[in-house]
């Protein structure tokens, strides 16, 4: 019975393993990386376990037998500054084929000046172009409360950049559900679990064209 339980044992541990290494195998230069670069949204914050949006979008492709795969860098809380400092190391280590750019919205949260946030999705942009890789922009929308001219300003910054680098342009991330309370967390800022699929709709009706 010992002698079972080991054999099973090894035979487990060596699935694990090998899973490990086909994963870390996948995660190198000159392979088909999606790299996402975003804040909380794409971080899968307050999200379960495995089914934010880029998981879902990364299950897609796993079902398309796709060679395409995602490697989120997202991080809660980040800004485009932060966006800025963080690239060169991405790009250096996963040469991405595509990468998803959503910051920007806590840059507004936080009352930082526009015309920085958008130089510093610029010069992500232009790193993004020197590495070879294409750069699919992603826009927020913030609450009216900060007034009609600033969110105006915001939108129009996401259009400015997107249509002076001739991106692939996703206006607004949360659009299909952005009128709807139950999808949101307790924050009324963060999308739930059951927004997640929504948010890799909208994602991929402009991602998978890109692959092609």
């Amino acid at each position: 019975m010992f002698r079972r339980f080991c054999s099973l044992f090894i035979v487990l541990l060596s699935l694990i393993i090998s899973s490990s290494i086909t994963y870390a195998q996948g995660n190198t230069k000159g392979t088909s990386a999606i790299l996402v670069l975003g804040d909380s949204i794409s971080a899968g914050y307050g999200v379960v376990n495995g089914k934010a949006w880029v998981d879902l979008i990364q299950q897609q492709l796993i079902a398309k037998q796709s060679p395409y795969f995602m490697i989120n860098a997202s991080i809660s809380g980040d800004t485009s500054s932060g966006g800025v400092s963080r690239i060169p190391a991405l790009l250096e280590k996963h040469h991405p084929k595509i990468v998803i750019l959503e910051l920007g919205a806590n840059d507004t949260l936080r009352g930082f000046q526009i015309e920085q946030t958008e130089l510093n999705l610029q010069k992500i942009i232009n790193l993004n172009k020197q590495y070879l890789a294409k750069t699919m922009l992603v826009g927020m929308k913030i609450p009216n409360n900060y007034g009609e001219k600033y969110t105006q300003k915001i939108e129009l910054m996401y259009q400015r950049l997107a249509r002076a680098n001739n991106l692939v342009f996703i206006p607004f991330l949360l659009e299909k559900f952005a009128l709807k309370r139950e999808f949101f967390q307790d924050d009324g800022i963060h999308p739930t679990t059951l927004a997640q699929p929504l948010i890799s709709q909208t994602v991929a009706e402009k991602l998978f064209p890109m692959l092609n």
